[in-house]
């Protein structure tokens, strides 16, 4: 069910949250509480990765955009390939091509390079990229650790 946002002072945002919700019955320590579960399945970006978005440049947000879209639920790993980033980088927006297509694997792996440096994501093993949780998650990283420990 839609949601409508409420501003201090009774102001409405114009933009109702379309997202499915569902009302779950929780066990807690006193009993069951009745909680609404966003339902929805997003990408996080936590305050460490979005204070510094700013200082990234095209490359980067390029790189960053094709792993939020290859995240797989719950998990810590992407695969990224520089042909797959390429192609994903050069197809078609709203039915026109790019400005400027971009023809370099070099590109694509100075902006892997870049998230590296800045601790975003690490190498773990031939195209396989560890994400660090504490910048981007797609999922529930309650669930996430449970399911390692």
């Amino acid at each position: 069910f839609p949601v409508t946002i409420l501003r201090d002072k009774g102001e409405k945002n114009p933009y109702k949250i379309t997202a499915r919700f569902v009302r779950m019955e929780l066990p807690t320590r006193n009993g069951m509480v009745n909680k609404l579960i966003d339902t929805e399945d997003s990408v996080r970006l936590y305050r460490p990765l979005y204070e510094c978005l700013d200082e990234f440049i095209a490359v980067e947000m390029s790189v960053l955009s094709y792993i939020c879209t290859q995240l797989r639920k719950h998990s810590d790993e992407v695969y990224l390939d520089a042909q797959d980033i390429l192609n994903f980088l050069n197809r078609l927006k709203g039915g026109a091509p790019p400005l400027k297509p971009i023809r370099s694997r070099s590109y694509v792996y100075r902006g892997i390079n870049m998230l590296v440096e800045r601790g975003i994501i690490a190498k773990k093993e031939g195209k396989v990229y560890y994400i660090n949780p504490n910048m981007l998650f797609r999922g529930s990283r309650v669930n996430y650790v449970t399911d390692i420990l």
